[in-house]
């Protein structure tokens, strides 16, 4: 059995003038060509700009890659770089709901601080304290309903009296 060399396996595989690759289907390359490439997936910033993205490569004469950013990979290689990219799209999924609970928890100790205008100083040092309390914690709705139990539970003891 004869084997064909790199060249004559491409000189096979030309494609007519301005028609779709007719050796590959995930080939995106039109017209008479020997080096086949896919589209590729890509992950834009907020303002189109690529950070990431991913297309099959397989240039005459090499084995097909997987283009991964600026990286090229064997198909192997490439099933790992996706099982990191899986765990980076959870720990991106943490750090959006790190980030949402921040910017709820902020937006609770600027109320609390617009209440700072005419307090006295017990009231500014319960804000002070309520602040630490509430970052610490993460969850503004967490202490607001701590903190009206405990007002709740302080005027009961109160009333006992």
């Amino acid at each position: 059995m004869t084997t064909a060399t790199s060249d004559q396996r491409f000189a096979s595989d030309e494609c007519p003038a301005s028609s779709a690759c007719t050796t590959y289907t995930w080939c995106d390359v039109a017209g008479p060509h020997h080096d086949h490439i896919s589209t590729g997936h890509a992950i834009t910033d907020t303002t189109g700009r690529e950070i990431i993205d991913s297309r099959v490569i397989f240039f005459s004469n090499t084995e097909p890659t997987v283009s991964i950013g600026e990286s090229d990979f064997t198909p192997d290689e490439a099933r790992d770089k996706a099982a990191e990219l899986r765990a980076l799209a959870d720990r991106i999924d943490e750090h959006a709901e790190q980030a949402q609970v921040a910017a709820q928890v902020e937006a609770f100790v600027a109320d609390l601080n617009a209440r700072r205008v005419g307090a006295d100083v017990h009231l500014t040092t319960f804000i002070d304290e309520a602040t630490k309390l509430v970052r610490k914690w993460g969850d503004a709705k967490a202490f607001a309903a701590w903190f009206l139990t405990a007002i709740e539970e302080r005027g009961a003891k109160a009333g006992e009296r």
